[in-house]
């Protein structure tokens, strides 16, 4: 699917859901900047607007998802996270904000689960319900896999030195 940076319309996910520290907006808080029913964002067109909000862009935005597939419309929101330390890729966040919508609306998030491929990126899925699940791109699986071995190999060595070490002991 070609990048085509679509407009937001009706859709106001972000302006709800999204921490957008940059306007002191905490998440699951409406946009102060927000006029609903009527014109849209307050911002729209000024700096601060073209600075903030229109800079980032959720992957239906940028064109990266189907047109059916807008937040609003399948109850959730994903986009590319920062770099981190903890992710120095960044993650793919995936925010529920409606009940079950990961499993009512399957193709979006194969669509997502697709991207996360392409890229190699985990997806960080952070469902309604507070519970986070991560999934790992399929790229990554045997590496994942080798870490597992390995923090499996170390918990056995250190057992087993344990072991040896308490019946020395005695």
């Amino acid at each position: 699917m070609t990048k085509n940076n679509r407009e937001c319309g009706e859709c106001e996910v972000c302006c709800v859901f999204l921490d957008v520290p940059d306007l002191s907006k905490p998440a699951g808080v409406q946009c102060r900047f927000l006029n609903r029913g009527s014109r849209g964002c307050s911002l729209h067109g000024t700096s601060l607007q073209m600075g903030v909000c229109e800079t980032w862009q959720c992957f239906w935005k940028q064109g990266r998802m189907k047109e059916t597939h807008r937040p609003d419309k399948v109850g959730m929101v994903a986009f590319h996270s920062d770099r981190s330390k903890t992710y120095p890729e960044g993650v793919i966040s995936v925010i529920e904000i409606e009940e079950d919508a990961l499993a009512i609306h399957e193709d979006a998030k194969e669509a997502i689960l697709k991207i996360s491929d392409e890229t190699g990126i985990c997806a960080r899925l952070k469902l309604i319900s507070g519970e986070d699940v991560f999934v790992v791109p399929k790229k990554a699986e045997a590496l994942y896999k080798d870490l597992d071995s390995l923090i499996t190999f170390k918990k056995r060595l250190t057992a087993a030195l344990q072991t040896r070490n308490d019946s020395e002991n005695k």
